[in-house]
C-alpha cells in the first residue's frame, strides 16, 4: 500500500485463513507467503473497503507507479462475490475456513479481543456487507506485480570483502559488494539496507584491492 485502505482488509491463503499481520513491511508479507503458503495470497474486500480503496486512489498523493498497478489489481486482477460463500466458491477457498477467519478477524477488529496476528485495532476494519472482492496478490499473479529481489551472496572476509572459496580460504584478486555478497539483509529486507550494503560493502572492497595493489 498505499491505497492504506488495503491494509485494513484481510489477507488469506488459499485456504482463506489468514497467516499475517496486514501492515507488516511488504518484504516481510511477501517471505511469509512464499516460504510458509506456496506463494499463494488473496487480498479481501468489504464493500466498505472497496470504496476506500477508489477514494484513495483519486489522492493527488497517489504516485502514478501506485495508482495504476492499484487500479489494474483492482478492476481485472481480483474476483468478487455477492456472499462470502459465493466469493469462496469463486477464489477455491474452504468455505468454512473463510467463514471463520472473517468472524474472528471481525471480532478482533471491535477491540473485543487482541488479533491472533498481533494487528493493532486501530489498523482493523470490521469485514461488513458484500459484495466482496479479492485481489489475488500471489506470487505469479499476472496483474499484481510482484517485485523480487535475490538476497545475499558470495561468503566474504569480513575484513576485505574477499571472496572466499570452497574450502574458506580468500580467491585473490576477488571481491563481492552489495547483493553479490552475503550482507546486512541476507535474510530478508528493509528500505534502504541495499543502500547501506553497497556504500560499506564497497568501500571495503575498494579499500583492500588499492591496498593489493599498492595504491
Amino acid at each position: 500500500n498505499p491505497p492504506a485502505a488495503w491494509a485494513r482488509g484481510m489477507i488469506v491463503n488459499a485456504q482463506g485463513a489468514r497467516f499475517v499481520d496486514e501492515t507488516l513491511y511488504g518484504a516481510s508479507i511477501g517471505l511469509k507467503m512464499v516460504e510458509e503458503q506456496g506463494g499463494k495470497a488473496f487480498l479481501l474486500l468489504d464493500a466498505a473497503l472497496r470504496r476506500q480503496v477508489w477514494q484513495e486512489l483519486r489522492h493527488e498523493r497517489i504516485l502514478p507507479f501506485q495508482r495504476y498497478p492499484a487500479m489494474l489489481a483492482m478492476l481485472f486482477g481480483s474476483r468478487a462475490g455477492r456472499t462470502l460463500p459465493e466469493l469462496a466458491a469463486k477464489c477455491g477457498f474452504d468455505v468454512s475456513v473463510l467463514e471463520t477467519t472473517v468472524a474472528e478477524y471481525n471480532h478482533a477488529a471491535t477491540g473485543a479481543a487482541a488479533d491472533a496476528l498481533g494487528k493493532g485495532v486501530g489498523d482493523m476494519a470490521i469485514i461488513g456487507e458484500g459484495p466482496y472482492q479479492a485481489l489475488d496478490i500471489s506470487i505469479d499473479a499476472k496483474l499484481e506485480p510482484l517485485p523480487t529481489l535475490t538476497l545475499g551472496g558470495l561468503r566474504v572476509d569480513e575484513e576485505t570483502g574477499g571472496v572466499l572459496g570452497v574450502d574458506g580460504e580468500t580467491i585473490e584478486g576477488l571481491y563481492a559488494a552489495g547483493r553479490t555478497a552475503i550482507g546486512i539483509c541476507s535474510n530478508i529486507y528493509v528500505s534502504g539496507l541495499s543502500s547501506a550494503d553497497c556504500t560499506f560493502s564497497g568501500r571495503r572492497a575498494g579499500k583492500a584491492a588499492s591496498v593489493a595493489v599498492g595504491f
